[in-house]
């Protein structure tokens, strides 16, 4: 028989034997497969351990506060239901319909949700520590404050989904696959990677700089030799420095500098 609700009056039904009302006592109960018998159901509260509710339609349902633990919810309908501070500790939810269902405070931890869907459910301060989520569709949801210690969220879809405040750590899994402790060391490798070649750059800058300041040096220097020897000698070509100040022309007796290839002054001085 179907649950009627009258004026605000719960009437009291069973479905396969059980008795369906606010805190029930449902341990281990077999619902699985229903189709229409627990839409809009009141389980608020319901103890649920255990139970068997695969592929079972509780859409709209009723389940805050109700104790879900170990439950197997495997492609469960719970479009729109209200699981608030729920306990589904360790239960099995995998493709399990959760479009638009309230989770907030409820607890997840352990919870095995692969493939499942979860656009804009409100998952405010859930548990969700350990948590498997791969693959599960959580487009527009809400995430703050929730506890994503040790999730695995491996290419689960997040656009839109709000993740302010939520908590994680080292063995939380994101989309790329990659978990934090993963995350971090990569980006610690991009960042050394990054710095070795900036300070090879500078360096390869450094030397430009150093080999063009040299070069300047050197030209101003042979400009200056050549315009002191030509201010004293204007016309005489006898030490190889022609009149058009030249110094390339010097004979073979002019001693030459092996380090900066110019002549050496008669008290031993040179560019080096």
């Amino acid at each position: 028989m179907d649950s009627l609700e009258i004026n605000d009056v719960v009437v009291v039904v069973e479905v396969n034997g059980y008795t369906i009302e606010p805190g029930a006592d449902l341990i281990g109960a077999d619902l699985a497969g229903l189709n229409h018998h627990l839409v809009g159901a009141d389980l608020s509260g319901a103890n649920l351990e255990g139970a068997k509710l695969g592929k079972t339609n509780l859409e709209g349902a009723d389940l805050s506060g109700a104790n879900l633990f170990l439950a197997n919810l495997i492609m469960v309908n719970l479009n729109g239901a209200k699981l608030g501070k729920a306990n589904l500790n360790g239960a099995k939810l995998g493709k399990a319909n959760l479009e638009g269902a309230d989770l907030s405070r409820a607890n997840l931890g352990g919870a095995s949700l692969p493939d499942a869907t979860l656009i804009e459910a409100n998952l405010n301060r859930a548990n969700l520590n350990r948590a498997d989520l791969r693959g599960a569709d959580l487009r527009d949801a809400n995430l703050e404050g929730a506890d994503l210690r040790g999730a695995d969220l491996g290419a689960a879809k997040l656009e839109g989904a709000k993740r302010s405040g939520c908590r994680t750590d080292e063995r939380t899994v994101w989309p790329d696959g990659l978990c934090n402790a993963d995350r971090e060391y990569k980006l610690a490798v991009l960042q050394r990677e990054a710095k070795e070649k900036a300070v090879k750059e500078a360096e390869k800058t450094a030397r430009n700089l150093a080999r063009d300041r040299n070069r300047n040096e050197l030209a101003r220097w042979k400009a200056e030799k050549t315009a002191q020897y030509m201010s004293v000698n204007p016309l005489d070509n006898r030490d190889g420095v022609s009149s058009s100040g030249d110094p390339d022309s010097m004979p073979d007796h002019t001693e030459i500098c092996p380090g900066c290839e110019l002549r050496v002054e008669a008290d031993g001085s040179c560019l080096c």
